[in-house]
């Protein structure tokens, strides 16, 4: 995607799955209702500041974008992180 080519309806899109990916980490990883509300609220509030630095012009819509997968690909690395040693504690557990 070039600088001339992207728009703000590129930057809702790339916000619409970031929002969407934190509700299904919220709802696979978080078990208690009101924290998983307050994560999702936190990736929204996110989002919207992106949308609006956009439409008023502080961001370009490449750089909204750009941030928006930046957080995008950080929350995955972490789930990832935590997953693992989850998963490692669990196989440590039934091994002791």
């Amino acid at each position: 995607m070039s600088e001339e080519t992207c728009d703000i309806h590129d930057v809702t899109r790339a916000a619409s799955d970031l929002v969407a990916f934190g509700c299904s980490i919220g709802a696979m990883h978080l078990y208690d209702g009101f924290a998983r509300m307050q994560f999702s609220h936190v990736v929204s509030t996110y989002v919207n500041e992106i949308i609006q630095a956009v439409d008023e012009g502080i961001l370009s819509a490449i750089q909204g974008i750009q941030e928006i997968r930046e957080e995008y690909t950080d929350l995955s690395s972490k789930v990832l992180f935590y997953a693992q040693n989850s998963a490692g504690v669990l196989a440590g557990a039934i091994q002791f």
